[in-house]
């Protein structure tokens, strides 16, 4: 995904009313669960740093996806090694005993307003969404990159640089540190920590030909998952 790029795109109300019962449907799996925030409320990240895996939420949000494949490079889509990376991680993650819940698991269109949603409506504990990054007639560029909004949790940046720092140390990537902006879309209005992940650039020749393996993306899933207990073991 294009750094300078942030589209909106909208979902008819038929696709969007099947969306709806899609994904509650998927909250409802994630549910009961103890001290969860009732409605749209906030989670309370006070005090919190003792409470079990069990008990904790974690949405992952493949970015792309459907008609939108977000970028192409070599033959292979974003939105396909989006969707990859992120079932790694949710696998990573369940057997710590986490909850996790996605915001699609297929090739399916989801609006960025409906993912923005999704962590809200769930109650979630934090929020990361997955993308892959790109430039434009450069071939070179290359490196991690970890965005968030600071005008949305305090906990924000701290959470984006636990993302940042252990992706960076598990696959030696190189670390483009962390970048701020209000812009992102499914970033807006996520009362919990949460932050979005460009794991390299597919625009790449030669960190392409890593993004797209199953080894890279296991140490890119690994990297995530360690952010997300150091942050819950460190930060909250």
């Amino acid at each position: 995904m294009n750094t300078q790029y942030r589209r909106k795109r909208r979902m008819g109300l038929f696709a969007g009313a099947i969306f709806v019962i899609s994904i509650t449907l998927l909250i409802a799996l994630a549910a009961p669960r103890e001290n969860s925030p009732a409605g749209n409320a906030p989670p309370s990240t006070e005090n919190t740093g003792s409470l079990p895996p069990a008990q904790r939420l974690i949405v992952l949000d493949p970015g792309h996806g459907g008609h939108d494949p977000g970028c192409v490079y070599g033959g292979y889509f974003e939105k396909d090694l989006n969707l990859s990376l992120a079932l790694k991680v949710r696998d990573a993650l369940k057997e710590q005993g986490f909850l996790v819940l996605l915001t699609r698991e297929d090739d399916s269109a989801v609006s960025p307003e409906d993912r923005a949603a999704i962590p809200q409506n769930a109650g979630a504990d934090i929020f990361i969404s997955i993308h892959h990054n790109s430039l434009e007639d450069d071939t070179v560029t290359e490196g991690i990159e970890t965005w968030y909004n600071d005008g949305m949790n305090r906990l924000n940046a701290s959470f984006a640089g636990y993302i940042q720092n252990e992706v960076s140390s598990a696959t030696g990537g190189k670390n483009r540190k962390l970048k701020i902006s209000d812009r992102l879309i499914v970033l807006q209005g996520a009362s919990m920590p949460s932050c979005l992940l460009e794991a390299g650039f597919l625009s790449s020749d030669k960190e392409r030909m890593l993004l797209v393996t199953g080894n890279y993306q296991d140490k890119l899933a690994r990297g995530i998952a360690d952010g997300i207990v150091r942050f819950f073991n460190e930060a909250v």
